[in-house]
């Protein structure tokens, strides 16, 4: 597998902010065999696009053959994945339906009871969460805030928010609807949800 690491700065919405490459970026040497020497060319060709902030590794049987940093961030930083962590939550979701755990077109009351009084929010769906069409704000204070758990920050976030349409009748990027289901495969597993994407 391959991993770059590109420049972590990001606005509050997600967007990457620096330097507007003005070229195309050379295509990745990732087709056919792997290539170091064609790495490093790719690398050292585009690293003004990741802001010279950048460490790319390679992996095969889990051992590691190749590894380039440059600028502040090497192979131990910690950086924020931000909305890909909404894939992450998508995965967990398809698995735990494909175990036959949850249904995707199920209201959420059923997993959340304290949802049924919620008003309309107690009719989303997981399908309507992994669409992005359940009325919900995209951010809320509650699904980044650390003091509280993932089933506390549904909660609250159940609470609190207001729709922007009945859900299922419209789209809106939300990340707070992915709190929720973080929530549901927690209470259906009993597990945490840190402990599910491990």
């Amino acid at each position: 597998s391959i991993s770059i690491v590109g420049d972590a700065r990001v606005e509050s919405q997600g967007i990457p902010v620096g330097p507007t490459p003005t070229a195309p970026t050379p295509t990745p040497p990732f087709s056919g065999r792997f290539s170091c020497s064609a790495l490093d060319s790719y690398l050292n060709s585009s690293s003004s696009v990741y802001s010279n902030n950048y460490s790319a590794a390679a992996y095969k049987n889990s051992s590691q053959f190749y590894l380039k940093e440059s600028g502040d961030i090497n192979e131990n930083s910690v950086l924020s994945i931000m909305s890909l962590t909404k894939t992450i939550t998508a995965a967990v979701i398809f698995k735990l339906r494909e175990l036959g755990l949850l249904d995707l077109n199920t209201p959420i009351y059923n997993y959340l009871p304290e949802y049924l009084s919620y008003g309309a929010k107690k009719d989303i769906t997981l399908r309507m969460i992994l669409g992005h069409t359940t009325g919900l704000p995209s951010d809320t204070p509650y699904e980044q805030d650390t003091n509280s758990s993932v089933l506390q920050a549904a909660n609250l976030i159940g609470q609190n928010s207001e729709l922007s349409f009945i859900p299922g009748t419209g789209i809106q990027y939300s990340s707070a609807a992915y709190q929720l289901a973080a929530a549901i495969a927690e209470k259906v597993t009993l597990q945490s949800f840190k402990s599910l994407c491990s």
